[in-house]
């Protein structure tokens, strides 16, 4: 997993893409918001919010170090991300216009985080010296759990809408397939069993579907299925690469971000795989989208 952790820091630094592991996302069900996501302008890279639309975009972060997997509590109110410091990944959250940011770990590398649906808890990918881990965290920080433990790596949680199971991506040294446990760690079941590179699975609202990308040796595309891991159904199919995909809360969207020949943007899709829109238009690449509720109030 050292090469998996070289191409993160990379990644965070650079805006690389990575083919196999990112971030994934679970939809809270809600109006549709804002979507969050991070922008790589050539020097840093920075948190921004957009209406789905492509309307009102906004910087949420301004500083001169990297923050990327953005991901909106289940009020559509605060954002969790990784920060990249230089040194070490750790999680923050902030408030939804860019006040009261706050350090939730330590690292030292810490990142794609994930909230739990009742907004407590957060659960996301650590490091334990070997390899990646799932951790979860009180949303005030304290409290870190180790989820799980192996000799694989575990990469980008996804806490379902019910709460009570997690679904991310494992790595055994070959190639990366998606699982799924229950939320204290127990229970791990293999979702998908192939050839090729499924990874960042994110869940519907109601939590009847998981979202997900897949790499072929060619490029990376949108793929859907039960969250038993049955009706496999290929969403995006073109000679492009999109990958992160993730649930509009309505459940009747997906955004992602696709390559559209020059660099990486947002776009969304209905489920079904038609009426494919760009959502950002943007000199620097776009990641990581994920679509928030609308605030009550």
């Amino acid at each position: 997993m050292a090469a998996a952790g070289a191409l993160l820091l990379s990644a965070a630094v650079g805006g690389s893409s990575l083919a196999s592991t990112g971030d994934a996302r679970a939809a809270f069900p809600g109006k549709n918001g804002k979507i969050a996501f991070y922008s790589f302008d050539g020097s840093d890279s920075e948190i921004y919010k957009i209406n789905a639309n492509g309307s009102a975009q906004r910087r949420v972060t301004d500083n001169n170090e990297g923050d990327f997997d953005p991901t909106w509590s289940p009020s559509g109110k605060k954002l969790a991300y990784s920060h990249f410091d230089g040194t070490d990944l750790t999680i923050y959250k902030i408030k939804g216009n860019g006040a009261d940011s706050v350090r939730l770990t330590d690292g030292p590398q810490d990142f794609d985080p994930t909230w739990a649906p009742s907004g407590k808890k957060l659960a996301f990918t650590g490091y334990d010296g070997n390899d990646y881990e799932i951790y979860k965290v009180n949303a005030n920080g304290s409290g870190r759990v180790r989820l799980t433990d192996n000799t694989s790596g575990e990469l980008g949680p996804a806490w379902s809408p019910n709460g009570r199971k997690i679904a991310f991506s494992r790595y055994d040294g070959t190639d990366y397939e998606i699982y799924k446990m229950n939320a204290n760690g127990t229970g791990s079941v293999r979702l998908t069993d192939n050839t090729v590179k499924d990874s960042d699975p994110t869940w519907s609202p109601r939590g009847k579907k998981i979202a997900f990308q897949s790499y072929d040796g060619i490029d990376n595309e949108i793929y859907k299925m039960d969250p038993n891991g049955t009706k496999r159904k290929r969403v995006t199919d073109n000679a492009e690469d999109d990958r992160e995909p993730s649930w509009a809360p309505n459940g009747m969207k997906i955004a992602f971000r696709g390559y559209d020949g020059t660099d990486y943007e947002i776009y969304k899709i209905n489920p079904n795989g038609t009426d494919r829109v760009r959502v950002t238009d943007n000199s620097g690449s776009d990641f990581a989208p994920d679509w928030g509720v609308r605030p009550k109030g």
